[in-house]
């Protein structure tokens, strides 16, 4: 029958729009829920059940073999079968005890009844009693008389019944002392094997071979979509540090951690040669471990590594490659890219411990923390914190000696040439090279660096104080003054090491070396003033770490002599550069237009 109504559109083109559209929509919400359910940290999990299944495996077959190793486990196991064959060769005994016990309990049960209804049957006959002699009736005296009949009646049957309860008493002890080496046995067998029953519990939870049917159904049907928002095997873990908190979006919110999502094994010992990300966090005693000083609970993740706490993959959490080579491994194998919308991405591995300055920044040694210790005291000793602000090391004195009274120390040629290059001097000198540098080595460069060098020299040795020295006694004697070296502890802070040796840079060494390498010390100064120095360092330099060391005379000339007998005379050779006024002039005029 043709249609009359008057539309607009055509309501068989319409349905079929809806019918495609539903059709989108319903292909939409399956592939949503795919996505949702296929996330990567699932399959973490998934492998982290499958290595536990196979670590308990064989920590239960590890255990088991130990507790058959076991003495005490063996003998009590087979005493304890020795004790129940002889238990079952003697059951007819036990019968017979159990039964005289039921007939003791029956004729106790009886005769406490019996005591009941008396002492009930009394209390009435007492307070009859009681209101005959209130009033003075006749037959008070035959009543007297059924109230001790029942008295001496209660008082016998009270006294059976402590016999019989006796009797059931030890026809009890009896029976026990059959079971008791049984059950002595039993709790020393269970207290051997505890620790093998607890690894045998947990894979009973975890393997399929040891769950039963039901068990494992349930386990698959709780996994399923939809239905895994309830109780899943497989779920997001987080850790919420309440005294933590994160600025999200202008509001404070406790800082939420969950990297224990995937880094499942991470304070488990038993995965510390697992491959990541189940491996077992280094030093437990001191990081993550529960009886530790940094326990995960409280401490979680992202407060010492950085990184994005609440991102549940690889990308999201802000990992960090450590090299170039690991970054590339990361974009063929994680799809990684640089995340860079977050302030405080993940630390590489080599820089981990820097997150530990963030609440240790006012110790020192950071226990735990080698490398941060060896930055720290590399900035203290190269003196870093006098070019750059670094609020730590604010009122910190300078490293480098007082040049107020240098030209009593040394003289102009070796002040040149140790500016020039110190290195060729003392090869591990602190001193850092200002000039020869790879971009100031042309010719015009190395003019102009010969210069600037002399205006140096001639600017300290023209505001070099005085210094007034003793002179140095006569007879000093550098054999007598290396045995002095030796047995005062100067090399407990002083070397005398002519080549670079290959002793690792560590924080130790550097917390040794207070004063500098004496290589060399003859020609960058003299005897004498080596001499004043050794008598009283603070008369030279008030703040010097170098101590009195209370010499005599003769002890301070022989330790002169013998130090200033080690020369660099190769140091000295060939003459310096001619001053040129011109370029000086020019230098200056440069400098001055700068300020």
């Amino acid at each position: 029958m043709p249609d009359n109504q008057e539309r607009h559109y055509d309501i068989r083109k319409l349905n079929r729009l809806f019918a495609l559209a539903a059709v989108v929509l319903l292909a939409t919400m399956v592939a949503m829920f795919a996505d949702d359910y296929s996330r990567e940290w699932k399959q973490f999990q998934k492998d982290f059940r499958d290595l536990e299944v196979k670590k308990t495996r064989a920590k239960a077959a590890e255990e088991d073999k130990k507790l058959k190793a076991e003495k005490d486990y063996t003998g009590a196991v087979g005493e304890l079968a020795d004790a129940q064959l002889a238990l079952g060769t003697r059951q007819k005994d036990i019968e017979g005890i159990q039964t005289e016990i039921e007939k003791i309990r029956a004729k106790y049960d009886l005769a406490d009844q019996r005591g009941r209804f008396a002492k009930a049957e009394y209390d009435a006959v007492k307070y009859e009693y009681e209101e005959a002699v209130h009033k003075s009736a006749a037959d008070t005296p035959a009543i007297k008389a059924r109230l001790d009949h029942l008295g001496e009646e209660i008082a016998r049957l009270h006294g059976e019944v402590e016999e019989l309860k006796k009797e059931w008493d030890t026809k009890n002890q009896a029976l026990d002392g059959f079971e008791q080496e049984i059950r002595n046995y039993d709790k020393q067998i269970k207290a051997l094997a505890k620790q093998a029953d607890l690894v045998d519990r947990k894979l009973g939870k975890i393997d399929p071979e040891k769950m039963s049917s039901a068990s494992r159904f349930a386990d698959k049907v709780r996994d399923l979509p939809i239905i895994d928002f309830a109780n899943p095997n497989y779920k997001i873990k987080q850790i919420v540090l309440r005294d933590i908190t994160d600025n999200v979006n202008f509001m404070r919110v406790p800082k939420v951690d969950r990297c224990i999502t995937c880094h499942l094994g991470i304070d488990n010992p038993d995965f510390a040669d697992a491959p990541q990300p189940f491996r077992t966090h280094p030093n437990l005693e001191l990081f993550v471990g529960p009886k530790s000083a940094h326990p995960m609970e409280e401490f979680g993740c992202t407060t010492c590594h950085g990184g994005r706490g609440r991102g549940t993959d690889f990308i999201s959490s802000i990992h960090t490659p450590s090299s170039p080579q690991q970054r590339e491994e990361w974009v063929q194998k994680y799809h990684w890219k640089e995340f860079t919308l977050w302030e405080d991405p993940m630390r590489p591995k080599q820089y981990v411990q820097a997150g530990c300055f963030k609440c240790h920044s006012n110790e020192t040694p950071i226990k735990g923390a080698e490398k941060l210790n060896l930055g720290l005291q590399l900035i203290e000793r190269a003196g870093c914190y006098n070019c750059h602000v670094i609020d730590r090391y604010k009122d910190w004195p300078k490293p480098g000696p007082d040049l107020t009274k240098l030209s009593a120390k040394s003289k102009k040629e070796w002040v040149y040439r140790w500016i020039q290059d110190p290195r060729s001097f003392r090869h591990n000198t602190w001193m850092p090279s200002f000039f020869n540098q790879s971009n100031s080595r042309d010719p015009e460069s190395l003019k102009r660096s010969q210069q600037e060098i002399h205006a140096i020299v001639a600017y300290l040795f023209k505001n070099s104080q005085e210094f007034e020295m003793v002179p140095l006694p006569a007879g000093g004697e550098a054999k007598r003054g290396e045995e002095l070296v030796s047995s005062l502890g100067c090399f407990a802070c002083h070397d005398i090491q002519k080549e670079p040796g290959e002793e690792k840079l560590t924080a130790q060494r550097l917390r040794r070396e207070q004063g500098p390498n004496l290589i060399g010390l003859g020609t960058k100064t003299n005897a004498q003033w080596v001499y004043n120095w050794l008598k009283d360092p603070n008369r030279y330099h008030p703040e010097t770490k170098m101590p009195n060391l209370r010499l005599s005379d003769s002890e301070a000339a022989d330790i002169a002599v013998y130090l200033t007998g080690n020369q660099e005379p190769g140091f000295l050779k060939g003459t310096l550069p001619p001053i040129d006024e011109v370029l000086v002039s020019q230098i200056t005029e440069d400098f001055l237009k700068k300020s």
